[in-house]
């Protein structure tokens, strides 16, 4: 399995791991995509006319994991807190893993792809953020070698997002 860019084709697909991932947040007590509606269809496909959107299919064209990587977040302007770097950066967003395939690396898989295509675009680090209480996320970013640099707002400045950064060597 390895992170590849995503094809129009592939949105539903694509949407039903969103899915699979909210509820799952929701399982776990997590106020994150329980509200909003997003990630949505609509802004799934629009992320894949973009080229932002990532997925980890298996052998088999099962689709493991999902994620949106961009070359620049604006809500990473200001951060309660500082960044490891200023230089460029590739921010990684909805990250989900499908219900079947949780706890077998998918999100080592993204993130280990996230930085290799920040290598390729010469990019300094990989930036994310989760809420604060979304434990499983906040310990794949351990996991994955990211640090926590503080706490930024999203959606407007309405909500507040543990921020981390990985830099690249």
């Amino acid at each position: 399995m390895k992170l590849e860019r995503a094809e129009q084709t592939d949105a539903e697909g694509i949407f039903r791991v969103l899915q699979e991932g909210r509820k799952f947040l929701k399982e776990q007590s997590v106020d994150q995509w329980q509200t909003s509606g997003a990630p949505s269809l609509e802004e799934t496909k629009e992320a894949i006319a973009r080229g932002e959107q990532y997925l980890v299919r298996t052998d088999g064209g099962e689709i493991a994991g999902v994620c949106t990587i961009i070359p620049y977040e604006p809500d990473y302007d200001v951060i309660a807190g500082s960044w490891k770097q200023d230089g460029a950066y590739l921010a990684v967003h909805r990250v989900a893993t499908a219900a079947a395939f949780r706890r077998r690396g998918v999100t080592g898989i993204i993130y280990g792809g996230a930085e290799e295509l920040a290598r390729e675009r010469g990019v300094k680090s990989v930036r994310a953020d989760t809420h604060k209480d979304n434990a499983p996320m906040r310990g794949v970013f351990l996991k994955n070698g990211f640090e926590e640099c503080g706490v930024v707002r999203i959606n407007g400045g309405t909500e507040e997002r543990v921020a981390y950064e990985k830099v690249l060597k």
